[in-house]
């Protein structure tokens, strides 16, 4: 009696291995976003803190002292900060990084109390600030910016941001006064970020002011 070779899956076969594939690959997706999410929110971080950097030698330079709010990137490129890239957040696909500032798309906001451009306020300095480690200094900027350049510089006032950056828009990254980068959900954020002026409202002291 001879005997057939089977040469090739039955359709029934082939549908059924399609049908494991795609299951397998939909409860993959899940972590391979988180982990996505994470590397992104960690170069985010990195930014953060390549600011933070040359935000302490820019204040070291100029008597402690901080610039305007609306003109960070120009006071801290390129002599602070080498690269354009570090302020654009990776968590805003749809504009590129750049090495040169006048094209960079500028993903983060400074508070606006830090700087002389707070209404009734002047230039602070950090010993103005009673406890730096409480006090938001950037973070970035929801939603981000349409155009290029450092005349379209957002800043941190009392208004609200839309959403977070990562953990379903819940967090975003945030640099303090003395330069430590950490995580902030969204109401806590908005709750600081809403009562930062100290000449509105002397009993909030959610950014530390000594006055």
């Amino acid at each position: 009696m001879k005997k057939f070779l089977r040469s090739a899956f039955t359709l029934i076969e082939l549908l059924v291995v399609i049908a494991i594939i795609a299951i397998l690959a939909s409860l993959a997706m899940p972590a391979y976003m988180k982990v996505m999410e994470r590397g992104r929110a960690t170069a985010d971080a990195n930014n953060l803190r390549g600011l933070g950097t040359g935000s302490v030698a820019y204040l070291s330079d100029n008597d402690d002292i901080f610039f305007p709010a609306t003109g960070w990137p120009g006071a801290l490129y390129p002599k602070y900060i080498t690269s354009a890239k570090v302020v654009h957040s990776p968590f805003d696909p749809g504009h590129p990084a750049t090495e040169d500032m006048t094209s960079a798309f500028i993903s983060y906001a400074m508070n606006v109390n830090l700087s002389g451009t707070a209404s009734g306020t002047s230039a602070k300095g950090m010993s103005d600030i009673v406890a730096p480690s409480s006090c938001i200094f950037m973070s970035t900027y929801e939603p981000f910016p349409a155009t290029s350049g450092t005349s379209n510089v957002k800043t941190l006032d009392r208004g609200t941001m839309a959403q977070g950056t990562f953990n379903k828009n819940n967090s975003l990254n945030v640099l303090f006064a003395d330069s430590h980068v950490g995580v902030m959900n969204m109401s806590d954020f908005n709750a600081q970020v809403q009562n930062t002026d100290p000449n509105t409202n002397s009993t909030v002291k959610d950014l530390r002011w000594n006055k």
